[in-house]
Order: C-alpha cells, then structure tokens, then sequence
C-alpha cells in the first residue's frame, strides 16, 4: 500500500480541564487542534475557531485523534508528519484511526511536513508560554513562503458531493460495489446489477482497486471530481458519498466516462 494519507484531521486535546501556564503566559485559542490535507492539498494545522497556529503554542501534554481520510480531489496523495523533540508521528497509509498522548515541551521547536511533498507547505511552531505572535516558517522545515490560506473545506469520508447542511437530510440508500481492475478497467453495480440509474440521496462506495496507476473517481455534471481511490493507491476502500439529482459517471481520470443518472 502507498504512502497515501488524503486529506488528515488529528483532534489535539488537552488530557486536563485546561493547560496550566504560568502567570503572563499565552492560552491556546482552543484546547482542540485540527490537522489535515484540505481538498486541494494544503496542510493545514487549525485551532477549532479555523485560525491557523501562528508559530507559537503553549506547551503540554495533548491527546491525539488521528484520521487518515485519503487523497485529495485531484487524486494525490499526502503523507503527514509531525516531528520534533520527543514526538516523530508520521502513520503509515494503512492506520486510518489512532489515539495517543504527545507532549510539547517547552521551548521546543516542532515540525510539520508532507513527507511526499516535503517542499510544499511545511511549518514549524515553537511550545512557549510566552507571548510571541510570529508566523510560522514555511517549507521542508526551513524557510520559504507563507502559503495562501485555503478557503477550501476539508472532503469528509462521510458525506462529499454536496452541501453538508443538506445532506443531513437525504436518506442512505446502500451500497455500490465498485472495481479498478489490474488492467485499469473500471467497474460500478448495484444489488448485483451495472449501475444505470439511481435515486437520489447517501451511497457507499465500496472499491476494490487493483491498479497502480488508475483511480476511481466519480463525478457530477459542472461539479469537481470526487476521487474514491487515489492513483497509486491498490486495495479496498469505502467512502460514502451523496448524489445529487442529475447525471453522473464514475472515470479514472481520463476521457473515457460511463454515465448514470440520478433521480428524485
């Protein structure tokens, strides 16, 4: 299996009802901390409220939840690492759910890196209890510049396609076998039939991918492409995916397209 860690969220929460920090220190806007890929490949490490960790955070003792949510919309894959002293987390593309404690020592300086894309959008911050307001350095853990915020939301393994306060409301209608053969062949069927047509509402995609160098992608008519396997990804994935009344068809990548439609 690739290195293949999509779109991440890691939940950093303090093990105590609130960190201890001396007099004149800096508080952490939250005791919650969100790490992922977004959908368009940027790393993103924000406290609950969206901002950005700004170079510093107090240091302590944290819990982490780690989610692995696979490739980004346009299909590549991530690796996420986070590394500095005493901590050197850094999954493996098959852990999809871990839970452990890290702890950010004071004046210490921690890094955050793509492993495949080392280059691309690093940051480091620094545990301090003072109050330092400095922007974190970007880049494989040295210099360069200050990536554009994204306004993109991370694509949840829950619900994609669509608009979430939406979705809530649509029911799950069951799921769709799906195939990536060796050859690159794509298949999609439902109850044991080829995908035609389908009412709309919540589906699991149930993909076995056999191939190195294809994806399994699915897409509606003036939407984004929603990628289910990554292309270098091989085995079996499941995500669930809301569809939307309209035409549809699943690809992987190319020109070639088998279509479906979506009905109320």
């Amino acid at each position: 299996m690739s290195h293949r860690v999509h779109r991440i969220i890691l939940a950093l929460g303090v093990l105590t009802a609130a960190l201890a920090l001396t007099a004149g220190s800096v508080a952490a806007v939250s005791s919650t901390i969100r790490a992922y890929f977004d959908a368009d490949g940027h790393l993103m490490f924000t406290y609950a409220d969206g901002s950005q960790v700004s170079g510093t955070i107090p240091p302590g003792t944290y819990q982490v939840i780690y989610d692995n949510l696979g490739a980004d919309d346009l299909a590549v894959d991530h690796a996420f690492h986070l590394f500095g002293p005493g901590i050197d987390f850094a999954p493996a593309a098959s852990v999809v759910h871990s839970t452990f404690n890290v702890a950010f020592a004071p004046n210490a300086t921690y890094t955050l890196r793509d492993d495949l894309h080392p280059a691309i959008g690093g940051r480091t911050f620094m545990a301090v209890a003072g109050g330092s307001t400095a922007e974190p350095s970007v880049g494989g853990g040295g210099g360069g510049s200050t990536p554009t915020p994204s306004t993109s939301k991370p694509v949840s393994n829950d619900v994609v396609g669509t608009d979430i306060a939406k979705s809530t409301s649509k029911a799950f209608r069951g799921t769709l076998a799906g195939a990536v053969s060796a050859a690159g062949k794509l298949t999609l069927t439902y109850k044991g039939k080829p995908v035609n047509s389908l009412k709309y509402g919540r589906y699991t995609f149930a993909i076995d991918d056999r191939s190195p160098t294809k994806a399994f992608k699915v897409q509606r008519l003036k939407g984004s492409p929603i990628a289910v396997t990554g292309v270098k990804s091989v085995g079996k994935k499941n995500v669930t995916l809301t569809l939307d009344a309209g035409q549809w068809w699943f690809s992987s990548g190319g020109p070639t397209k088998t279509f479906f439609a979506v009905t109320r």
